[in-house]
């Protein structure tokens, strides 16, 4: 069962060392070619475009990320397709282009918009906001954070909503509406969320 093979390989990535990463990731890639699979195609270049993105490589992760968009539009898979759609707005972002991040995140929430979706879609829509916010536009980027505190409320992940609460209170900051952020502060506090975030928020 090859395809078997290369969903629990990919799954098996993110346990792994840089090192072993990139050696699994050849080999699903090798039964992708095998298969001729779109799907696996463009689970190793999601991937890829990560790991690239995180060596610094930007230029790298840009094409491996157009090549993963090609392969999913090919099999309209939705939810990888809006994910990918955000990390390469990501990329453009590194290079303050955050217009061109935001045409991929806007790419991201019209598709997850009308799906159940809400944990990327959430994502999505704080990725718009931090950029709206290095724009300068910081009544449009409440908004966006307001939205994402929505989503991730219907989701029901507290982890989610902590986050985005917190992040809703960063734009207030940032908009200097410090009566509103500071109960959101201690909202996410006072529910005791792990370590690094309490403690990010504290800050």
């Amino acid at each position: 069962d090859h395809r078997g093979r290369a969903n629990l390989l990919v799954i098996l990535i993110e346990t792994q060392s840089r090192a072993d990463r990139a050696a699994t990731l050849e080999e699903v890639w090798r039964i992708a070619e095998r298969l001729d699979d779109d799907g696996l195609r463009a689970d190793v270049l999601k991937l890829r475009g990560s790991e690239e993105f995180r060596a610094g490589d930007y230029s790298a992760a840009a094409r491996s990320y157009r090549a993963a968009i090609d392969a999913l539009q090919k099999i309209g898979d939705v939810f990888t397709l809006a994910s990918v759609y955000v990390s390469y707005g990501r990329v453009f972002s590194a290079h303050g282009d955050y217009e061109g991040a935001l045409q991929r995140y806007r790419k991201a929430i019209d598709l997850l918009e009308p799906t159940p979706e809400r944990y990327a879609l959430t994502e999505a829509l704080n990725a718009s906001a931090i950029a709206m916010g290095l724009l300068g536009r910081t009544a449009d980027a409440l908004v966006f954070y307001e939205r994402g505190l929505r989503m991730a409320r219907e989701s029901g992940n507290q982890r989610l909503i902590d986050f985005m609460e917190g992040n809703l209170a960063g734009g207030l900051m940032t908009a200097g509406q410090y009566a509103r952020a500071i109960p959101a502060l201690e909202a996410v506090i006072a529910r005791k969320p792990e370590p690094s975030i309490a403690g990010y928020r504290y800050n």
